[in-house]
């Protein structure tokens, strides 16, 4: 939740939101972890079925409140059969899991072990009452294979108070601002190191937390402040949002970005997404290219067309306005979690 970049400024958006509609009580999960004792009997002896003791700990520590729903947000130890049983019992509420990471974290798709393994191998859905998911196409995997009584696609979104729109001098006429390189690595490539080589009259600039050969883009490898990520596009003329591969492939899985730069009213060049139809419209407000070839004569084009540039970003910050807010969001979370 401290983090500027990812999914951390929505969920704090979210929160925010949730807590105009309902009494909403946060609790920091990370603070409790398990013992020595039983991480080694999980890992090596068999599946640990009770409650962990951090679970205990915090149903200890909670228990004189009176819950109607409980939202684990992203913390898979929670889906641990003996845990969700204890939270059931101690609170007698329905319990309902946040997937942030559907359907990069499935594992299908997490092939890297330097970004981590999927935390699906050990755990599933059968004991919550449904899960929220940012992908329409995923929900059936989360049905079927993962045993989910009742999914909820809840695309990412913004509150547009947290976003400034007021353009700035141009500094760059490039930028990509990512966390990390894993799963991106082809289409950086072909977005940002083989252009930023070739059009060496403009300027690139990255920001990210691995290295990567970015090309002659300047890069910045460090986590940058909120400020700074809400600056820096409103002064670049081509802002890209990189969307790591699975995303792109599952239909409608939706990511932060394109919609952070859409209430900045930045002008979006995104690697293909499949149903990117869902939220914009590709080439009046936002614009995919396919390979270096097709991003050199993109950028080329929207550099020396300031208009075009301006026009696109009204038309995106205009549609987030319409439908990608997160007061309409939680609307939505709000109706699945009293369903």
């Amino acid at each position: 939740m401290a983090s500027t970049l990812g999914a951390a400024p929505y969920l704090n958006q979210l929160v925010e939101a949730m807590k105009e509609k309902a009494d909403v009580t946060v609790v920091e999960s990370r603070g409790y972890s398990a013992s020595v004792v039983e991480r080694a009997y999980n890992r090596f002896v068999t599946k640990y079925r009770k409650p962990y003791k951090y679970a205990k700990d915090l149903c200890k520590n909670l228990k004189h409140l009176n819950f109607d729903v409980i939202l684990i947000i992203h913390d898979f130890r929670w889906l641990r059969e003996g845990n969700v049983k204890l939270l059931s019992q101690t609170f007698k509420c329905r319990i309902f899991f946040y997937d942030l990471e559907a359907p990069l974290n499935f594992s299908e798709n997490m092939t890297n072990p330097q970004y981590g393994v999927s935390p699906w191998r050990v755990v599933d859905l059968s004991n919550v009452d449904g899960v929220i998911i940012p992908s329409r196409g995923a929900c059936d995997y989360m049905k079927k294979r993962l045993n989910a009584r009742r999914v909820l696609p809840l695309y990412f979104s913004v509150s547009p108070s947290w976003y400034p729109n007021e353009r700035l001098e141009d500094v760059y006429d490039v930028s990509y601002l990512g966390m990390s390189t894993y799963y991106r690595e082809e289409s950086i490539r072909e977005m940002v190191t083989v252009p930023s080589r070739k059009l060496t009259d403009m300027r690139f600039f990255v920001s990210s937390r691995n290295r990567f050969d970015f090309g002659l883009a300047e890069v910045l490898y460090q986590s940058i402040s909120f400020s700074d990520y809400t600056r820096i596009p409103r002064q670049t003329r081509i802002n890209l949002s990189i969307t790591r591969k699975p995303f792109t492939e599952v239909f409608a899985s939706s990511v932060s970005r394109p919609f952070e730069l859409a209430a900045m009213k930045c002008c979006i060049v995104s690697n293909p997404c499949l149903g990117m139809e869902e939220w914009f419209e590709e080439g009046k407000e936002i614009m995919t290219v396919e390979n270096a070839e097709e991003a050199c004569e993109i950028y080329k084009w929207l550099v020396k067309n300031e208009k075009i540039r301006r026009e696109m970003g009204e038309k995106a910050y205009e549609k987030v306005i319409k439908q990608h807010t997160i007061s309409k969001r939680v609307q939505e979370l709000m109706r699945f979690l009293e369903g």
